[in-house]
């Protein structure tokens, strides 16, 4: 057995347990509690990690220059899995952030359109704030777009983390906008900033 072979013990091991896209909450989540039954009781490991991603694969249906809400179901995923399955503690949250856990535009052979995007996070929901064609708009749309959010009630604040420091100094010109990898950057920081609160 693999743990024999690497003489380790079950509680030093902590298993990843990937449920992918939560296109359909309700079979991810039977599917969760079986597969989180059944290993939770094979081994007493130090934890089992539940690992999910509900940003959709594609924004196409959503408006632009406009914040858009999308639930974030991960955490209720998580929370009915704990319930259901005995594991208590020994159940640790994980999540994809602001992408799609398959991301299928990147794996497409054909020409792909990038647009400008703001991604933020609460704890319930995703705040999308959709551009237009960065080959055609650029740079220059971004601010724009980061006023949306941080005009928001919903926007936490420079000073929450380094994720909005950026946006914050984007939407009132002291940093000038960068390409779409910086903003995804400052998306992913403030998310992961936002979620270790949440869950503290």
């Amino acid at each position: 057995m693999l743990l024999a072979r690497l003489k380790t013990e079950p509680e030093a091991i902590d298993v990843l347990l990937d449920v992918g896209a939560l296109d359909q909450p309700e079979q991810a989540l039977g599917w969760a509690v079986q597969a989180t039954s059944l290993l939770g009781a094979l081994r007493p490991w130090r934890t089992l990690v539940l690992l999910c991603g509900a940003f959709p694969a594609s924004l196409q249906q959503l408006e632009r220059d406009r914040v858009s809400l999308l639930p974030r179901r991960e955490l209720t995923l998580w929370q009915k899995v704990g319930a259901r399955s005995g594991m208590g503690e020994r159940l640790v949250f994980g999540d994809y952030s602001i992408v799609h856990p398959g991301k299928p535009a990147q794996q497409t052979t054909g020409p792909v359109t990038i647009l400008g995007r703001v991604l933020y996070s609460t704890a319930e929901d995703y705040l999308v704030i959709k551009g237009r064609n960065m080959a055609v708009y650029g740079t220059a749309q971004m601010p724009a777009l980061v006023v949306r959010l941080s005009n928001d009630p919903r926007f936490r604040g420079r000073d929450f983390s380094e994720g909005e420091r950026y946006l914050a100094d984007c939407a009132s010109r002291q940093e000038a906008a960068g390409p779409p990898e910086r903003f995804i950057q400052a998306g992913h920081t403030q998310h992961l900033t936002q979620t270790v609160h949440q869950l503290s």
